[in-house]
C-alpha cells in the first residue's frame, strides 16, 4: 500500500537507539518474573520509541505539510541529551495501564518542540485534544480484562522502583513522523519522515 494514500493512523516519536535496546529488553526480562506481570503485553524491542503525540487517522495529503512544519521548527534546535531512568506506572501502581521508563535531560525542550509543532500543526489537522505530556518509554501495556492482576504487578514494582536506575543515555538528533498499521500480528511501523535537530 501506498504509505502516502488515504487515510493513515500517524504519530511523531523519538525512536530509541538500537544500542540501548539489548539492555531495555534484559529490564523487560526481569519485570516478566514480577507477580502479575502476565498482565502485560510486553513491547517488542524493535518498536521502542517515546510518543510525542498520537495524530491518529489522518489524511495522508497532509503528511508532507506536517513534515515541514516540523522541520522548521527543529532546524532551530540542537540535539537533545537524554537519559532512560527509573520505572512506574500510569495512571497509578494501583491501577496501572501501561509500564514505562522515565526520561530525563533536555526534556522541558522535547515538551516545547511538542508544544510548538501541535501549535503549528493546528490549522491543518483542525481540531484536537492536547493531552499534558509527560516524557516516557512504555514498556508494555496491560491486556484487555487483566486490570485485577495488574494491581499485583504494580505492588511489585513500586516495591523496588528505588532499585531501577539509570538505564542508558543517548544523544537524540531527530525526530521520526511514523504510520501505524494494525495487523493481526500486532501494530506495524513505518518511517514516513525523519526531521533532523539541526541547530550547532
Amino acid at each position: 500500500m501506498d504509505a502516502t494514500a488515504g487515510i493513515i493512523r500517524s504519530f511523531i516519536a523519538l525512536n530509541i537507539p538500537v544500542e540501548l535496546h539489548e539492555t531495555i529488553g534484559r529490564i523487560q526480562d526481569r519485570l516478566r518474573y514480577f507477580p502479575g506481570a502476565s498482565a502485560i503485553r510486553w513491547t517488542r524491542t524493535k518498536h521502542l520509541h517515546i510518543t510525542l503525540h498520537f495524530l491518529g487517522d489522518i489524511d495522508a495529503a497532509q503528511v508532507p505539510v506536517l513534515i515541514e512544519a516540523a522541520r522548521e521548527i527543529c532546524a532551530q534546535e540542537p540535539a537533545l541529551n537524554l537519559t532512560l531512568t527509573g520505572a512506574g506506572c500510569f495512571p497509578s501502581y494501583e491501577k496501572p495501564s501501561v509500564v514505562w521508563l522515565g526520561v530525563a535531560g533536555d526534556t522541558d525542550r522535547l515538551v516545547e518542540i511538542r508544544r510548538r509543532f501541535l501549535e503549528r500543526a493546528g490549522p491543518t489537522l483542525g481540531e484536537f485534544e492536547i493531552h499534558p505530556f509527560v516524557p516516557h518509554l512504555t514498556l508494555g501495556r496491560v491486556k484487555n480484562g487483566c486490570y485485577k492482576t495488574a494491581r499485583i504487578f504494580g505492588t511489585a514494582l513500586k516495591s523496588v522502583e528505588s532499585k531501577i536506575g539509570v538505564v542508558g543515555k543517548w544523544q537524540a538528533r531527530c525526530i521520526q513522523f511514523m504510520r501505524s498499521e494494525l495487523t493481526t500480528a500486532g501494530s506495524v511501523y513505518t518511517e514516513l519522515g525523519r526531521i533532523e535537530l539541526t541547530q550547532p
